[in-house]
């Protein structure tokens, strides 16, 4: 069974596929997400919310739907960091246009949005 469907078993679409991303689902977290290891405890991951806003955890119905959330996770110290927000996305092919072909240093220069 796949970590999506054993920590959210009612959720109502298929994790996106992107070469070198795996499921990170964990069921603690607000929705199913896909990350890239990038060695050294740093992670780029991909928040992957329901297609149903009503079944979102996050969406309160009074502001724009994302689907998804990209994040990157840094670890330092061996102490987990608040992750950085790359940025908030309606589609994933915006979030395509976004993490292809780029490398843990370009996430880190990137800025990070709210």
């Amino acid at each position: 069974m796949t970590l999506v469907k054993n920590a959210f078993p009612r959720y109502d679409d298929d994790l996106p596929v992107i070469e070198g991303f795996s499921d990170y689902s964990y069921k603690n977290d607000a929705c199913p997400c896909i990350g890239k290891n990038f060695g050294n405890e740093q992670y780029l991951m991909i928040y992957c919310d329901y297609k149903n806003p009503e079944l979102s955890e996050c969406h309160d119905g009074g502001e724009k739907y994302y689907r998804y959330c990209v994040m990157l996770d840094l670890a330092m110290d061996h102490k987990q960091i608040n992750p950085k927000v790359l940025g908030n996305f309606e589609t994933i092919d915006e979030v395509k246009q976004l993490v292809l072909n780029k490398t843990v240093e370009d996430f880190i220069n990137m800025e990070e949005t709210l």
